[in-house]
């Protein structure tokens, strides 16, 4: 098969599997969030901070080495999975040594049997890295899809049944848990092959080079994802950054859907052409405009109507969400371009240098998180918007450079996709406070109106030649 149609076979499996389970974590969220307290989800959002840094290090990127080396050999399998296996183990017992210390930053004495229960993830996960590693590889991503979606619902399950049963946070302890388990059990089932009785320091010498720059990049983009969580779990406390955590992973549904369906799929294929810089160069740009033509108008959209589906789905005690949702709705914008970017940087072996670029990220991401804490949630998102809106046409630049390409045209994709999605949302935003409808006519009203406006304004403007596709 020819790596275009593997890649369109790649986008459509994986587009399916993304999307059928953020339907299923959607409806699982929507129900978690009427049964526990918005404390409740705080306290996981505490523990995730550091748990899932961990989980990063201790993976030290070998899964994405595999990807990227254009031949490995059994030595490089089995000696990559009792690593992993290792460095689990040793994870594990490093998270009960410093779980005081996580409930200390905090002062939350009750993080720490969440924190030591949690850390069963990492040898959990070390077990399949390779097992996802080689579906990857070979663009098996239909495989990939049903697992995923199956671990979701069967988790999300066990999680709905300990919330009804009063466990509380530890009904997310448990979800969480159990997707690591029903995950593990579906990648082994898919995959046929198995560990031997193997490790060569050679084999894991081939894959160190790109993996530990690609460990470090893990670490840092995780900081940057997720210092503004730490900070305001720190300082503003359990209930503010149940809130926030909450409205963060409502923006990060059309990154999710989209941006890193695609980006998933384009790291193995721009691996298998990574020398053709301009071939490159010329995909870089059309995913830059598929992506842009999807989450630019979906964004917008829904920042129009954040405050009626969370007033509907959740209710009341949700409520503080929907100004921070709005704010980050903008976010969600410019994070789904730059990502698009991490494609290149992996597929053409420079981990080192995106690995440099994030430490410039992270440190600049922080200081802005520590002017917007000043005004309490809303400030901290504000400020990492501004910063992210700052930082695009920076990420935007290298990633050309690397690829020898004009950086003015990808800016120009970008402004031109913006049209489309303008005339829609000015005329939602004018028209919403004169319909007095019922929350779910409102909403469907405004799904529709907003939808048929997208698509006539995208096709005159196609046909005026300002966009394409």
């Amino acid at each position: 098969m020819s790596i275009r149609k593997r890649v369109i076979e790649g986008l459509t499996w994986s587009g399916l599997a993304q999307a059928g389970k953020q339907v299923c974590q959607f409806g699982i969220m929507t129900v978690l969030v009427h049964i526990l307290s918005p404390q409740e989800f705080g306290l996981i959002a505490m523990a995730n901070v550091f748990l899932a840094l961990a989980v990063l290090v201790s993976e030290m990127g070998i899964g994405n080495a595999l990807v990227q080396r254009k031949e490995i050999g059994e030595e490089h399998l089995s000696s990559a999975f009792w690593l992993n296996m290792a460095l689990g183990a040793v994870f594990v017992c490093f998270s009960f040594l410093v779980s005081p210390g996580i409930a200390g930053f905090y002062q939350r004495p009750e993080l720490v049997p969440i924190v030591n229960v949690l850390s069963l993830n990492f040898l959990i996960s070390a077990a399949a890295v390779v097992q996802q590693s080689l579906l990857m590889r070979a663009m098996d991503f239909r495989s990939l899809m049903i697992r995923d979606i199956a671990a979701t619902v069967l988790s999300g399950t066990l999680g709905i049944v300990f919330a009804l049963q009063n466990y509380g946070v530890w009904s997310l302890v448990a979800q969480m848990l159990a997707w690591a388990v029903f995950n593990n059990v579906f990648l082994w089932s898919a995959s046929s092959w198995r560990p031997r009785l193997l490790f060569s320091k050679k084999a894991m010498r081939d894959l160190m080079g790109f993996s530990l720059n690609m460990t470090g990049f893990q670490i840092v983009n995780y900081f940057a994802r997720n210092v503004d969580q730490l900070l305001i779990g720190r300082f503003l406390g359990a209930q503010p950054l149940g809130y926030y955590a909450l409205a963060y992973k409502l923006m990060l549904f059309p990154l999710q859907n989209i941006s890193w369906v695609i980006t998933r799929v384009m790291f193995p294929a721009f691996s298998k052409i990574q020398g053709d810089l301009p071939r490159v160069a010329e995909n870089y740009a059309k995913m830059l405009k598929y992506v842009s033509l999807a989450t630019f108008p979906l964004m917008m959209f829904f920042f129009v109507v954040a405050p009626d589906v969370i007033s509907l789905l959740w209710g009341e005690k949700w409520e503080e969400t929907i100004r921070i949702v709005r704010v980050l709705c903008f976010c969600g914008m410019i994070q789904s371009i730059v990502t698009v970017g991490g494609s290149v940087y992996l597929s053409q072996g420079r981990a080192d240098l995106q690995l440099r670029m994030s430490l410039v990220n992270v440190t600049l991401t922080t200081l802005s998180i520590l002017v917007g804490l000043q005004w309490g949630i809303l400030g901290v998102a504000v400020a990492y918007t501004v910063f992210n809106l700052l930082w695009a046409p920076v990420s935007i630049y290298v990633v050309t450079r690397i690829l020898k390409c004009d950086a003015f045209r990808v800016y120009g994709i970008l402004a031109r996709n913006l049209l489309p999605g303008l005339l829609p949302f000015a005329v939602l935003i004018g028209l919403k406070p004169y319909l007095n409808l019922e929350p779910v006519v409102l909403i469907s009203t405004l799904v529709l109106t907003g939808g048929a406006l997208y698509l006539c304004t995208l096709v005159l403007l196609k046909r005026a030649g300002v966009v394409s596709w």
